[in-house]
């Protein structure tokens, strides 16, 4: 009965162990690996009407935006675009490359990650851009922007903007989210000052092993002990 008792608690530990070792994390932030998918000349409007989807590129916050967020950058599909002069009067439409300043409209920008079924997720991340911009999940919306865009010399009055970010929870509790395989975060950065357009986003998920699978696993455990201990019961 001993050896049983200390085999299961050997079993629960091991358990446990796996667990917090196979912990999933899941890394979001804007990079060179996020895509710009296309440009509308109505900033209202989510749908990208040209452009196939290209890299972006990192652009600098100069002294008007607020510094990006940990382990991202601001970018766009400009160069150029930022508040960090060089740029003359006037507009510019994608693809460019551009010596004026980002045309009004919206502009897309995609990240997509991919999760592990076995596991649950959440986290937090932290979004700005110029002027603003909303946020999509797997095509459900889970951010939409506040204040009047354009309202201040900068960005948009309210979050989020290029001054203060605005963090969202997201993770398996949000319906859209793909709990096994790809997931896409779509931006629609809305511009009408036609000056300077950029996004930055961070955060992690962090996924953990679903309770069913562990409790599948304890209840195995605890079947494994008990047909030890009617064998050894048998051969006494």
């Amino acid at each position: 009965m001993k050896i049983c008792s200390k085999l299961s608690a050997l079993g629960a530990v091991l358990v446990l162990s796996t667990a917090f070792a196979s912990a999933d994390t899941v890394v979001i932030a804007s990079n060179f690996q996020t895509q710009f998918t296309g440009y509308n000349a109505n900033p209202a409007n989510s749908t990208p009407t040209n452009n196939p989807p290209t890299f972006t590129n990192n652009i600098s916050a100069g002294t008007a935006w607020t510094h990006e967020l940990p382990n991202s950058n601001w970018i766009s599909w400009d160069p150029s675009s930022g508040p960090t002069g060089g740029q003359t009067a006037g507009s510019c439409l994608p693809p460019g490359p551009c010596s004026t300043f980002d045309a009004n409209g919206s502009y897309t920008y995609v990240f997509t990650f991919t999760t592990n079924g076995s596991q649950e997720y959440g986290g937090t991340i932290g979004v700005m851009a110029d002027d603003t911009t909303n946020v999509i999940l797997n095509g459900t919306t889970v951010l939409l922007p506040e204040g009047v865009i354009g309202g201040d010399a900068h960005c948009a009055d309210g979050q989020p903007n290029c001054i203060t970010p605005v963090f969202i929870n997201l993770g398996s509790f949000d319906a859209g989210f793909n709990n096994n395989g790809v997931n896409t975060l779509t931006f629609v950065v809305q511009q009408t000052g036609s000056t300077y357009q950029g996004l930055d986003f961070a955060g992690t998920l962090t996924g953990t092993p679903e309770p069913r699978t562990l409790l599948l696993m304890g209840t195995g455990l605890l079947g494994s002990a008990g047909a030890m201990f009617r064998r050894m019961r048998a051969t006494v």
